[in-house]
């Protein structure tokens, strides 16, 4: 029987990225993302949001490309599986879901120019970035 485990999140992120290494020396970075799904009430006639927030879990360039790229606020495409962690905080244990990225866009950043030398869509695809090492991991397309 086939099973399926992938989900997918644009967001802005809820702070600066920082970059950590793995006692492996893996470049490792786990970020908050913001979906706001905004609606009008229909008896009020008012304005209403609503703001889900979706912990990320990046590696390798992924990790490295966020940290130097992004900025909190910018905008962020992700796609991977959700996977649950258990820890124990105060005696108490607690389990956390997180997405674990496979693939990702930058769909915006305000710092954009001078950064990224072709900006439209960058994509990683992490399953394609070990086959790439002239590039880096780093898939730059064009668009319009």
């Amino acid at each position: 029987m086939p099973y399926l485990n992938r989900i997918e999140v644009m967001g802005n992120l809820g702070k600066d990225p920082e970059l950590r290494y793995l006692p492996n020396q893996t470049p490792v970075s786990s970020i908050s993302l913001a979906y706001t799904e905004k609606w009008r009430d229909k008896a009020s006639n008012e304005q209403r949001e609503r703001i889900e927030w979706f912990n990320v879990v990046l590696y390798g360039k992924q990790a490295e490309t966020v940290c130097r790229y992004m900025k909190k606020g910018d905008c962020l495409w992700v796609a991977g599986k959700l996977q649950s962690r258990r820890y124990e905080h105060h005696g108490v244990e607690k389990t956390v879901y997180e997405i674990m990225a496979g693939e990702i866009q930058i769909i915006h950043t305000k710092t954009k120019t001078k950064l990224c030398p072709v900006w439209n869509i960058c994509k990683f695809l992490s399953s394609s970035c070990n086959r790439m090492p002239a590039l880096s991991g780093l898939y730059f397309f064009m668009g319009h």
